[in-house]
C-alpha cells in the first residue's frame, strides 16, 4: 500500500509537471505566432548552441537583435527577431521625435523595455531596458540628480552599477543583465555596451522620464 501511494503521488507530479510545461510551450509559441515581424526580420526560434557565429550575424546584426530582443544573450526555446537585412538595421522601434520638455532627456517606455536619448526633441540613441518586475519603476519625470561610471549598491550587497546615473531616490539608470522581461528590482538596467553611450549623451540636470507606453 505504502508503494502504491509513492508511486500515485509521483505520477501526480510528473502529470502536473506535464501540464506546466505543456502550458508554457503553447503560450510562448501562441505569443511568437502573433509577434510582429518587421521588414527585414527572420522570426526564429533559438537552438541550443546557437551564437552569434553560428547564426551568421556581423556586429551590427547582433547589436541590433539584443537590443530589438530586450536581452543580453540567446536561451534556448527564445523566440527572437533577426535582423537580416539592411533594411532591418536602419528599424528604430521607439519615437523618432519625443518633447521631453527640455533641450536634453531620456525616456524608458515600460511596456516596450526600451529607451531613447532625446536632444532639442529629437531621437540621438536608443536601446533595451529590463525594468522593474512587479511594477517596481515607477512612472514621473525626474531629473538626473547625479552620474557615476562605477557606482556599488548600498541597498544590495555592493553590487556593482556600471554607467549608473541616480535620478529619484534609489533609482538608477545603469548597466545591467537583460533577461527580455523586466526583472529589477526598480532600476532600469541598459544593455552592456550601450549604458555607456546614454550615459555620455546625459549630464547632471537633464531630463528623465518614465512612462507607461509610447
Amino acid at each position: 500500500m505504502g508503494t502504491f501511494k509513492i508511486q500515485e503521488v509521483d505520477m501526480r507530479y510528473l502529470v502536473a509537471s506535464l501540464v506546466f510545461m505543456f502550458t508554457l510551450i503553447t503560450s510562448t509559441l501562441s505569443i511568437a505566432a502573433t509577434r510582429v515581424v518587421p521588414d527585414g526580420f527572420e522570426l526564429y526560434y533559438v537552438q541550443v548552441g546557437d551564437t552569434q557565429s553560428s547564426l551568421q550575424l556581423s556586429e551590427d546584426q547582433w547589436r541590433h537583435l539584443l537590443r530589438i530582443n530586450q536581452i543580453d544573450g540567446l536561451y534556448s526555446g527564445q523566440s527572437v527577431l533577426i535582423p537580416r537585412t539592411a533594411v532591418a538595421l536602419t528599424y528604430v522601434p521607439v519615437p523618432r521625435t519625443y518633447n521631453v520638455g527640455a533641450p536634453r532627456g531620456v525616456v524608458t517606455f515600460l511596456d516596450e523595455q526600451l529607451l531613447g536619448v532625446y536632444v532639442r526633441g529629437r531621437l540621438v540613441y536608443w536601446s533595451a531596458v529590463s525594468t522593474g518586475k512587479r511594477d517596481y519603476t515607477p512612472t514621473g519625470r525626474w531629473k538626473i540628480l547625479s552620474q557615476e561610471r562605477m557606482h556599488y549598491s548600498f541597498k544590495y550587497k555592493n553590487a556593482p552599477m556600471p554607467f549608473s546615473q541616480r535620478y529619484w531616490g534609489n533609482y538608477f539608470l545603469h548597466e545591467g543583465r537583460l533577461p527580455g522581461v523586466p526583472a529589477s528590482m526598480g532600476c532600469v538596467r541598459i544593455l552592456a555596451g550601450d549604458a555607456e553611450q546614454v550615459f555620455d549623451l546625459l549630464e547632471i540636470g537633464d531630463v528623465v522620464i518614465v512612462t507607461s507606453h509610447m
